[in-house]
This record gives C-alpha cells, sequence and structure tokens, in this order.
C-alpha cells in the first residue's frame, strides 16, 4: 500500500519502517485539463515539472521520444510517461503530476 501524508509520498517497508519517497504538493495537481492528443496530455503533465522544478524544460521532449519507443499507458486513462535513460541528468527531483 502507498499512502499520501502531509503532501510526502511514503511506502511502508516490511520490517514496518515508512520511507519517504518523493514530495507531492498540490502543485503538482491540475484540474479540469483535457488533452486532445497523446502527446498534448504529455506536455500538460511535464510543463508541470518543469514548473514545479522537477525537471529541465530539455526533459518535456525526452518524454516524447520516450513515449514513441513504447506506450506508458496503463489502461482506464493512466499512464506512466518519463524520459530516455541517456537524458537522467535532466531531472532534478523525482516527482509526480497529475
Amino acid at each position: 500500500m502507498i499512502y499520501v501524508i502531509d503532501y510526502i509520498l511514503v511506502v511502508p517497508e516490511r520490517s514496518g519502517r515508512v520511507v519517504a519517497i518523493l514530495d507531492f504538493t498540490i502543485a503538482n495537481i491540475q484540474t479540469g485539463a483535457h488533452a486532445e492528443t497523446k502527446e498534448d496530455a504529455i506536455r500538460q503533465v511535464s510543463q508541470l515539472l518543469v514548473n514545479n522544478g522537477n525537471i529541465d524544460p530539455r526533459y518535456m521532449n525526452s518524454m516524447w521520444q520516450r513515449e514513441k519507443l513504447a506506450n506508458t499507458y496503463l489502461g482506464k486513462g493512466i499512464a506512466i510517461p518519463h524520459g530516455l535513460p541517456a537524458d537522467r541528468e535532466l531531472i532534478r527531483a523525482t516527482g509526480i503530476a497529475v
């Protein structure tokens, strides 16, 4: 199970210890968004990550290039787009945008 506590995403380990894996702020959530295409959806979430300092703006293109190689869609409107391994240095902080 994963819990969101005080905007910090934490994961309990088998030992009972809880480990914080990323900060999750309200700024990473955009309500009422509508994407016309898959590329538009990736652009919108990657722009949230840029705005919040999670990624360098150049990583936005990396996310789209990665999507063209392999689809990150999981179903029911959920996808986990991410960039190419070669562009990891453009990640400033782990983040999730919704």
